[in-house]
């Protein structure tokens, strides 16, 4: 595992889990917003915010990071 990679995992556990797993089935599974929605029993326009929250998330998990 590359050490993008571990940084990205132990950003992605500080998550909530209500946020990781839309992120985690949109990019890693490459499941369609609407195939996301369905699995987690959202509608498809709010299944877009939480990816959209969960990605601002990580970006600031990954940031304070490198940064310590």
């Amino acid at each position: 595992m590359t050490m993008d990679n571990l940084l990205v995992n132990q950003a992605l556990e500080i998550i909530p889990q209500g946020y990781r797993l839309p992120l985690i089935l949109f990019y890693r599974e490459e499941k369609s917003t609407r195939e996301v929605a369905a699995l987690i029993g959202l509608n498809e326009n709010a299944t877009r915010q939480r990816i959209a929250r969960a990605r601002a998330m990580l970006k600031e998990q990954v940031a304070a990071m490198v940064e310590t």
